[in-house]
């Protein structure tokens, strides 16, 4: 078998060739992608550091001249003013009951105090508290802070439309009277914005901390550009994944080539004609020629197929004798439970000497029947009863066959019937129906009998979903494991005296109707057969109304 080896070896170089390329290439490509990353993540630390820096350096021009502004200046004297009095006085900014008079006449003396501006309101006619006087001046601040924001907000957003990188600015005063935003609407939000960089800086206002100012910068050109470089790297990761890639495949293809030449026109024809002449022993093995092995191991296989032939020839007739032993001792069986019933009623009628009744003759005929019927579908395996399923009621084919089997309960194990007036018809043939249920019925009596003082046989008809389901179940030994997988096939039986068809036919009937056949454990151990059938709820309820 020296081919087989230096197959072996051959696949073995090629396995090992394999696994250093996939080695090396998985070990390039995660360098390639190492440098990959490293390269990525420099350059976003550059964009990064680039677009804060730039961030900051429009942020220190536009806080250079905020700083200058005398509308700055003055929006946070207005505020500085404004807070104060709302400290002093909560109410201070409430505007009702005020003369437009009044307002007038504190905006002219707007620089004295407002005790002296309510002396001279109070001696020019004007019915005011010197609370009015406060309310006057808070109101006069708030609208003098009104114009300047508006005028601060135009000059924001002009210098955002004409900048080339600034895109958004907002400005708020910790005083909170002054929140100013020009630009994108996504000033708060900047920072996961895409292509943006945002900078917060604080706005001193003569050395004092009056507002925060956020700036928006746009870094799209810059993340353009590592896009195209990210681009570029991947591109070249993926070439390098596809040369890998390709050279693996032609490796591979270029060794399997090479083993299905070699096994093709060298081992095959040796390991199958060896294979073939290892298969059967021979009294006396001729030796191995010298010469060409390959013809000598063709003709010793022609040799050995005359000997097959023969020997098959032989085991054919052995088997056509034993298949027609269990053939007819399963025919024996089934009949012979169709027929006992019979035998033992006419027993009752010798014993008891009395001439046969009409129901008598009923039973006997109903126990031929059933015989003549095992007898055709044991003889006709493959026949199917004449015409469509019909909807059967449980009292043409259940109570019959409690009928037929009864006088096998008389004696050893009971059964307990739990069919009520409310079990569901079925849909299938009643001939069928009726052997189904005394085949499974005479098999858990088999069972049950078995056990000591007697066994117990439980029959139950249920709607289960969308079919019906009959159980019988006995508290016998139970279905050993080896036996249980094969239940339903021919001559499968767990009985020392069965023939292993009456299963078989029952399997087939209820597959015929268009049910299903499972063997379970009984509660308390023993065997429940299960046969779900369909229902015929339609022709039942039909038949009721």
């Amino acid at each position: 078998m020296r081919s087989l080896g230096l197959e072996s070896r051959l696949a073995l170089w090629g396995t090992r060739g394999g696994f250093l390329l996939v080695g090396s290439g998985l070990l390039l490509f995660l360098l390639v992608a190492t440098v990959w990353a490293g390269q990525a993540r420099l350059l976003g630390e550059a964009v990064e550091a680039y677009a804060r820096e730039e961030a900051d350096s429009l942020a220190r021009l536009l806080l250079y001249d905020l700083a200058g502004d005398e509308r700055v200046l003055d929006c946070r004297l207005y505020e500085q003013r404004m807070v104060a009095m709302r400290r002093a006085d909560p109410e201070v900014g409430s505007t009702e009951g005020l003369s437009l008079g009044l307002v007038a006449f504190v905006a002219q003396n707007l620089s004295l105090p407002d005790a002296v501006v309510w002396d001279a309101a109070v001696r020019y006619g004007y019915p005011a508290r010197l609370s009015d006087i406060a309310r006057a001046r808070y109101a006069l601040y708030r609208q003098a802070l009104a114009l300047d924001r508006e005028a601060l907000a135009e000059d924001l957003s002009a210098r955002v439309t004409f900048s080339d990188h600034l895109r958004g600015v907002r400005l708020r005063s910790l005083g909170g009277l002054v929140d100013l935003s020009a630009g994108e609407s996504v000033v708060p939000r900047a920072a996961s914005v895409p292509g943006r960089a945002r900078a917060t800086f604080p706005l001193y206002v003569r050395a004092a901390h009056w507002a925060d100012v956020t700036v928006v910068v746009d870094r799209s050109h810059l993340e353009a550009v590592r896009s195209g470089l990210a681009r570029s790297l991947g591109q070249l990761q993926a070439g390098l994944a596809g040369v890998v890639a390709a050279a693996l495949a032609a490796w591979g293809a270029g060794w399997w080539l090479l083993l299905r030449n070699l096994r093709r026109t060298v081992v095959e024809p040796v390991v199958s004609l060896a294979a073939r002449m290892e298969a059967w022993e021979q009294e006396a093995p001729a030796a191995v020629p010298a010469g060409d092995e390959t013809r000598w191991l063709s003709e010793a296989f022609d040799r050995l197929l005359e000997r097959v032939r023969q020997q098959r020839e032989q085991l054919l007739r052995a088997q056509r004798l034993g298949l027609m032993e269990r053939i007819g001792a399963g025919l024996s069986h089934e009949i012979n439970n169709a027929l006992n019933p019979a035998r033992l009623r006419l027993d009752e009628m010798m014993m008891d000497g009395a001439s046969p009744s009409p129901a008598d003759l009923s039973v006997l005929k109903d126990h031929l029947l059933a015989a003549q019927r095992i007898l055709k579908d044991l003889s006709l395996p493959g026949r199917r009863p004449a015409g469509p399923p019909r909807a059967i009621p449980p009292g043409d084919w259940l109570e019959v066959a409690r009928r037929l089997v009864a006088p096998h309960f008389e004696r050893g194990s009971s059964l307990a019937w739990a069919v009520g007036a409310d079990a569901p018809a079925v849909l299938g043939w009643p001939e069928a129906l009726v052997e189904v249920a005394v085949n499974l019925l005479l098999n858990a009596r088999d069972a049950a009998a078995a056990r000591a003082g007697g066994g117990r046989v439980a029959v139950t008809l249920a709607v289960s979903g969308a079919a019906a389901e009959l159980v019988v179940a006995d508290n016998g030994p139970g279905i050993p494991p080896e036996v249980r997988a094969h239940l339903g096939e021919p001559f499968v039986t767990s009985k020392p005296e069965g023939a292993g068809l009456g299963l078989f036919v029952t399997d087939m009937l209820v597959r015929r109707m268009g049910g299903a056949l499972t063997f379970d454990e009984a509660p308390g151990g023993g065997t429940a057969v299960r046969v779900r059938l369909p229902r015929a709820e339609g022709e039942r309820d039909g038949r009721g109304s």
